[in-house]
């Protein structure tokens, strides 16, 4: 899913950057510079940053508290990829997963 996000992400800032172009080749080329593509490219291509921005974040958010749940479950602590021990004997927090448990 965050895959998704991402890829949409990308397709957002393909769709602005062109729909930028668009509008600096028609000024340019003395045609109206709101023309063509540039309008319909620029709306896609904002609405799909945001929704792939929003994707990122709501995952990678996500993908945090799964993690947090993990190292806080009644079978012991153990972080996602088994740092929180390598934190606990530092003293420090778990930085490797960024679950944000402290020892």
């Amino acid at each position: 899913m965050l895959q998704l996000g991402i890829v949409i992400f990308a397709v957002g800032f393909v769709l602005t950057g062109l729909a930028i172009v668009t509008f600096k080749l028609r000024a340019l080329a003395n045609k109206p510079a709101w023309g063509g593509l540039t309008v319909p490219g620029g709306i896609v291509g904002v609405v799909a940053l945001i929704i792939g921005v929003g994707l990122i974040g709501l995952l990678r958010c996500n993908l945090n508290i799964t993690k947090s749940l993990v190292a806080q479950s009644p079978s012991g602590p153990s972080c996602y990829g088994g740092f929180y021990d390598v934190a606990v004997k530092r003293g420090g927090r778990c930085r490797y997963c960024r679950c944000g448990h402290r020892a």
